[in-house]
């Protein structure tokens, strides 16, 4: 069943994967600002988009090439 908090229009629920010793910091950072810990996600994701901060990228092998290009 779904929550929607008061005040608040309603929002998809999405699901992400995230580790249970990341999720539980995110979770008591937020508490200790007063936000929960979906405010902080979203608030980051909406900078995110705004090029507002960077994600890093994940480093990725190199392929090689064929020879001679």
């Amino acid at each position: 069943m779904r929550t929607v908090s008061p005040n608040q229009p309603r929002t998809p629920i999405r699901g992400v994967r995230i580790a249970d010793d990341l999720w539980t910091a995110v979770q008591q950072l937020a508490e200790a600002e007063g936000r929960t810990a979906s405010d902080l996600v979203r608030g980051l994701l909406e900078q995110y988009v705004a090029g507002e901060i960077l994600a890093p990228s994940p480093e990725r092998p190199s392929t090689p090439t064929p020879e001679g290009r």
